[in-house]
């Protein structure tokens, strides 16, 4: 018995140090790996571009960048730079935003999605373009 309370007690610190070793972090996915809340989020916004947030829960947030609708004579626009930066209660979004005129490069990322797995709950999340704030295009959470 009191073999197993020491298992009990070692498997309790070793979950209670890996709750707190939660980092932040982030990664560009594909909008097919993703479930079916996310796909139905993506599908209302895509028509408008812009940066757009869904909070799926407590831990996980998509970043949408759209910028696929190009208006006949205006340059197409594309995203070199993602990087998200927790800092106290404030997560920060950075992204680039350049333009171009070579409608038929393929090789353009004008639409990305980015899945940000946080490490606390933030109070204020704010997007950068360019290093300049921002605001977002839509805000969406899950309700769950």
């Amino acid at each position: 018995m009191r073999k197993l309370i020491s298992i009990f007690i070692v498997l309790l610190i070793l979950a209670g140090c890996n709750a707190e070793n939660e980092e932040l972090s982030y990664s560009k996915v594909e909008v097919d790996s993703t479930n079916k809340l996310v796909q139905d989020f993506i599908t209302s916004v895509e028509d408008e571009n812009g940066i757009h947030l869904f909070q799926l829960d407590d831990n996980t947030m998509y970043v949408f960048l759209n910028g696929y609708i190009v208006e006949q004579g205006s340059d197409a626009s594309f995203f070199s730079k993602f990087v998200v930066k927790g800092k106290d209660d404030t997560l920060n979004i950075y992204f680039d935003e350049e333009y171009t005129d070579d409608y038929a490069n393929k090789i353009l990322n004008n639409k990305e999605l980015y899945k940000i797995n946080l490490d606390k709950t933030y109070q204020f999340v704010r997007p950068f373009k360019n290093d300049i704030e921002t605001n977002f295009s839509a805000i969406y959470a899950s309700g769950k």
